[in-house]
């Protein structure tokens, strides 16, 4: 009975520790942004903001939130 139960527990561990695993991801294909002006200065000015948002996701990076993840677990430890 204890081969059984040790066994179990093993195959629970190892199940928990690929399924907390990360994924894998793949490379974000880049955005073509067409470069064609239609001579009017609206849609123009509209098409450029368009294409500026495609570069938004630099700025929306979340690196910086792992360094506050541990500073929180530093916190709840005390």
């Amino acid at each position: 009975m204890n081969k059984k139960l040790c066994i179990a527990l093993i195959m629970l561990a190892l199940v928990l520790v690929v399924s907390c695993a990360p994924a894998p991801t793949a490379p974000e294909a880049p955005v073509e942004v067409p470069t064609e002006t239609t001579g009017e200065a609206s849609v123009d000015e509209v098409a450029t903001d368009i294409s500026d948002a495609v570069d938004i996701g630099d700025a929306l990076d979340a690196s910086e939130l792992d360094d506050v993840d541990s500073i929180l677990a530093d916190i709840e430890n005390i």
